[in-house]
C-alpha cells in the first residue's frame, strides 16, 4: 500500500533521495580468452592492436524489503580480441519511508536514467581503465556517455519488486 507521501515526478524523488553507498559489485577480466572464437592468446607485456568487438550492459533495479532503500546496480561487459572485461557498479540510495508503491513507473524510470546510471558512469569508467591496464596492459578509455545516450526502459518488467537486503 503507498505511504501518504508518495511522489508524482523524478525531480520530488530526487529531493527524497539520499546517496549513501557507491561500490562495486563485479570486477573480473580474462586475457587471451576465448581462442576457439578466433582470439591469440596474448603473452606478457601489452597487448598489441586492441580491437573492440562488442560491449553490452546490464541494468538491474531493486527496492530492499525493511526500509525504503533503492539498490541500482550497472554493469559493462566488454569482449576484445585481447581478453574480456566485466565491471559492476551499484549505488544505494535512502528513500527514507518510500517504497516502491510510492513511486510510479514512470517516475522510477526517469529517476534512474537521469540520475542512477549518470551516478555510476564515473565509477564504471574508472574500473575499466583501471581493469584493463591491469589484465590486458593497455589503457582502455570508454567512450563519453552523455545523460542520454545509455537509457533503459521497462525496468519494471522481469525485475523482483523486492528483494531481502
Amino acid at each position: 500500500m503507498p505511504s501518504s507521501g508518495a511522489v508524482t515526478d523524478a525531480r520530488d524523488l530526487l529531493e527524497r533521495a539520499n546517496l549513501v553507498d557507491v561500490g562495486c559489485f563485479e570486477l573480473s577480466g580474462q586475457r587471451g580468452a576465448a581462442v576457439e572464437s578466433g582470439r591469440k592468446i596474448v603473452g606478457p607485456g601489452p597487448a598489441q592492436d586492441l580491437e573492440l568487438e562488442n560491449e553490452a550492459h546490464e541494468l538491474g533495479v531493486y527496492w530492499l524489503s525493511g526500509g525504503g532503500r533503492l539498490l541500482v546496480r550497472l554493469l559493462i561487459a566488454l569482449k576484445s580480441n585481447a581478453g574480456d572485461l566485466r565491471v559492476g557498479m551499484q549505488a544505494e540510495w535512502d528513500m527514507g519511508d518510500l517504497s516502491r508503491d510510492d513511486v510510479p513507473a514512470d517516475v522510477e524510470e526517469e529517476f534512474v536514467n537521469r540520475v542512477a546510471v549518470m551516478t555510476l558512469v564515473p565509477y564504471l569508467r574508472a574500473g575499466i581503465s583501471d581493469l584493463a591496464s591491469r589484465i590486458l596492459g593497455v589503457s582502455v578509455t570508454m567512450s563519453l556517455i552523455r545523460p542520454g545516450d545509455l537509457e533503459f526502459t521497462s525496468l519494471r518488467g522481469d525485475a523482483p519488486a523486492e528483494v531481502a537486503g
